[in-house]
């Protein structure tokens, strides 16, 4: 007679034998922690804040059209970002004015996550110069407000590729 024995799998992928392969370690960068990261992004925030201020709120303070455009911003989309990190459409749409997209690919017509929105502040399509460098203004400004230490890498390759 053959006896089989239950056993449980235990690999290094799943973190030394975690039960539960959805459990987040210290330190760990899979995409939900990514995500938890990217929902609570001070700009972001500062942005969608800004729609009940006059005078904008921290990065927007003085912005008028930054403002206008935060007033779009509604309560449901408030939620999408606080929950799954995507990007009020009032925000794709303030830099979506600088880049061109055929009429199938326009951003500001469907869901834009965190990632895609850094996709799309560094790749363009652009419109002109005057596009390119605002855009990678603020992709520049969101990485370095949620990685400090990353100013110096940018500092050390401003200018390389020009």
């Amino acid at each position: 007679m053959i006896h089989l024995q239950k056993f449980k799998l235990q690999t290094g992928l799943l973190g030394a034998g975690r039960q539960n392969p959805n459990q987040q370690k210290k330190g760990d960068t899979s995409m939900k922690t990514a995500t938890k990261i990217n929902r609570n992004h001070p700009i972001i925030h500062d942005f969608i804040d800004s729609r009940n201020d006059l005078d904008g709120c921290g990065y927007f303070k003085g912005d008028k059209e930054a403002i206008e455009y935060a007033r779009m911003v509604g309560k449901n989309q408030k939620l999408k970002f606080q929950k799954h990190a995507i990007i009020p459409k009032a925000l794709v749409m303030l830099f979506a004015k600088h880049l061109t997209f055929p009429e199938e690919n326009n951003p500001v017509k469907r869901n834009v996550n965190y990632g895609d929105f850094l996709t799309l502040l560094m790749r363009g399509p652009y419109k002109n110069k005057l596009g390119r460098q605002v855009c990678e203004k603020f992709y520049h400004d969101l990485i370095c407000k949620n990685i400090p230490w990353l100013k110096q890498s940018f500092a050390k390759a401003d200018n390389l590729y020009d």
